[in-house]
C-alpha cells in the first residue's frame, strides 16, 4: 500500500500489527495472554471501524498501574466524558484535526499513578522539549501507528525512527512505548488547555 508523504491524514495506515508482532485481525489479546507477555504491551486495531458513531480504539494500554486506551472520537461525539469497559475518560487532545481521548480504568492505584503522571507533566513542557520530527513520531504512535508504520508515513528509515523514539523516551523520562503514549497524551492535553484530569 502506497502512502503519499504529503497526505496529512492517518486512516490509510493499516494498524493491524502490534509492537510484539501479534496480528490483531484475529481479535484482541486475552487478559491471560497479556499476562504471559510479562511486559506492558500496545495493541493497534484497524481504523476506522467503530459502529454507530462509537469511538475508534487506537491503542490499548497495559502498564503496571494504568490500564486503558487511547480512542479517536467520532464526529457525533457530544463532548460528554466517556465511560465504559475500556475505562473512564481522563483527558482529550487533538492531532491533525482529529480528536482523541485517554481512557483509564480507575482504581486507587490508577489514581495515584495518574497523579504522579500529571505531576511530571506539570513540571516540564514535554511538547516543547521534543523536536519537530520527534513530535511527529510521538503523535503518530499516539494515533495508533507502530514505529515501522510511522517511519513509512514520514518517509524515513525504521532504524532512524527507532532512534528518534529512544530520544523521546529520554526526554519524557519513560521506558516503554505505552508509557510514552500515556505521558505524551497528558502533555498534549495540557498544552491544548485541557490539563484538568477527568474525573477528578
Amino acid at each position: 500500500m502506497e502512502n503519499s508523504k504529503d497526505d496529512e491524514s492517518h486512516p490509510e495506515l493499516d494498524f493491524t500489527q502490534t509492537e510484539a508482532g501479534v496480528d490483531t485481525r484475529r481479535g484482541r489479546l486475552s487478559a491471560d495472554r497479556g499476562a504471559e507477555l510479562q511486559r506492558a504491551w500496545l495493541v493497534c486495531r484497524p481504523l476506522p471501524s467503530a459502529p454507530d458513531g462509537q469511538p475508534d480504539v487506537c491503542i490499548e494500554l497495559r502498564l503496571e498501574d494504568l490500564v486503558g486506551a487511547v480512542v479517536r472520537l467520532g464526529p457525533s461525539d457530544d463532548g460528554s466524558p466517556l465511560q465504559g469497559d475500556l475505562g473512564d475518560e481522563i483527558v482529550r487532545f487533538e492531532l491533525d484535526g482529529a480528536r482523541y481521548a485517554l481512557l483509564i480504568r480507575l482504581s486507587v492505584r490508577a489514581r495515584r499513578a495518574l497523579q504522579a503522571e500529571q505531576a511530571a507533566v506539570n513540571r516540564a513542557d514535554y511538547t516543547r522539549q521534543l523536536s519537530q520530527r520527534e513530535r511527529q513520531i510521538a503523535e503518530l504512535v499516539c494515533a495508533g501507528a507502530t514505529v515501522a508504520q510511522a517511519s513509512q508515513r514520514l518517509g524515513i528509515r525504521e532504524m532512524t525512527a527507532r532512534s528518534y523514539l529512544k530520544s523521546i523516551f529520554l526526554k519524557l523520562g519513560v521506558r516503554s512505548t505505552q508509557a510514552m503514549v500515556c505521558r505524551y497524551a497528558l502533555a498534549l492535553a495540557r498544552a491544548q488547555g485541557n490539563a484538568r484530569l477527568r474525573p477528578s
